[in-house]
């Protein structure tokens, strides 16, 4: 016969309340939280977003655990892992001294996913001021077993609570029709931007395809101490090539950065892939005033754990007069047992900050080789694209203020 019903059957049936699923956070941002401006790094709030959003995917997925009687739990505990980041923009800087208050709320639930909305404001306590947005995001969920039958963590996903959507109120009731046309836009897989797939993973060329002057690890390694990696600067005047402002980072990762499992966090591989934007920004616009403006989705594809170690790539692939476009890929070394892996790739949008904190200009972008030219055209498209969404969202809340 039929095969057995699974043990959460029922459970995840059942709605679980709006307030049970909905987490509230707050954190002093301290001079350790802040980037070279003095903001708040991106990095930071990022890795913040990621807190409260898990909390909150963390208490939907649990709400109804059940007792078998006996005054144990029944069930394994889920552990929620971030699959996807929804672009995030950074709306106003943050700074040291305030208080970053975050309400994440679980909006919309697939059979095996979840999407929780997140709004972010500071507030500078000293000066009395009420708390500002600084962003707003969609993040999702999947859930693995902390522990299964067998005394043994899989990743594989597990059955999700439903929302009661009509219990969603306001901007919560917004995003959780826009969750839920955001997944069955995709249903199906999600198809990522072959500029991402095209960057380098791998310190750029000559021009005859062997390894640019400066830019071998061993040389490198031996004539200064690997102090630096990155190639020469160009003969291109003010005009940079992408290659210059090539970054790779490496980092072993410890307990502190995972959860039950030893999974990496999804906020740690965040704030790392920040860090690796700020410096290909940096190396780009040779200013320390470099800040993160906004971050292209995120999708995770594979997990990193415990005592492995993650790579991280980043390049500037556009520029606009004011703007950079920051590629960054993510890949896990699983050692001998599966060699090195893709984890996640997204692009970091960055500006630079003159010495009165204004935006000022950077330098143009002269891409060199064929690759780079098509990760500038579609980094371009990318750019126009931003740009229409702004102008359109800006007129759909001049309306809904108008309706009012």
């Amino acid at each position: 016969g039929a095969a057995p019903p699974s043990r959460r059957a029922g459970i995840a049936a059942r709605a679980a309340p709006a307030m049970v699923t909905r987490a509230r956070t707050a954190e002093l941002m301290l001079p350790d939280h802040s980037n070279p401006a003095g903001n708040v790094h991106g990095g930071e709030i990022l890795k913040l977003v990621e807190n409260a959003t898990w909390i909150a995917a963390s208490r939907h997925v649990n709400a109804k655990r059940v007792s078998d009687g006996s005054g144990n739990d029944a069930r394994a505990a889920l552990v929620p892992a971030l699959v996807r980041l929804e672009q995030m923009q950074f709306l106003l800087p943050a700074h040291v001294g305030e208080v970053m208050q975050l309400d994440a709320q679980v909006v919309f639930a697939s059979a095996r996913s979840l999407c929780v909305a997140v709004t972010v404001s500071a507030e500078a306590v000293l000066h009395g001021d009420p708390p500002r947005e600084t962003n707003s995001a969609l993040a999702w969920y999947v859930a693995y077993e902390a522990q299964g039958p067998d005394g043994t963590t899989s990743l594989a996903p597990q059955r999700m609570p439903p929302v009661d959507a009509a219990q969603l109120e306001g901007r919560f009731a917004w995003w959780a029709r826009e969750a839920k046309r955001l997944y069955h836009a995709r249903k199906g897989g999600i198809v990522r931007s072959a500029s991402v797939e095209t960057m380098p993973t791998a310190p750029p060329s000559g021009a005859n395809g062997e390894s640019a002057p400066g830019l071998s690890v061993g040389a490198i390694a031996a004539q200064t101490g690997g102090a630096q990696l990155r190639p020469p600067s160009s003969d291109l005047g003010e005009t940079r090539a992408p290659a210059e402002s090539y970054t790779e980072l490496a980092r072993l990762l410890l307990p502190s950065d995972c959860v039950s499992g030893g999974v990496c966090r999804g906020g740690v591989l965040l704030k790392l892939m920040d860090e690796c934007a700020g410096v290909s920004a940096y190396r780009h616009a040779r200013k320390a005033g470099v800040v993160t403006a906004s971050v292209e989705a995120v999708d995770f594809a594979s997990a990193a754990r415990n005592g492995e170690v993650v790579r991280l790539v980043g390049q500037v692939a556009y520029a606009s007069s004011r703007s950079l476009d920051v590629r960054v890929r993510v890949f896990v070394d699983h050692g001998a047992a599966g060699g090195e892996v893709h984890v996640a790739s997204s692009h970091f949008i960055y500006v630079a900050l003159d010495e009165n904190g204004a935006v000022t200009t950077v330098a143009p972008l002269a891409p060199q080789t064929d690759a780079e030219r098509t990760a500038f055209t579609e980094g371009e498209a990318a750019y126009a694209e931003r740009k229409r969404k702004r102008k359109a969202e800006a007129q759909a809340v001049d309306a809904c203020a108008g309706g009012q």
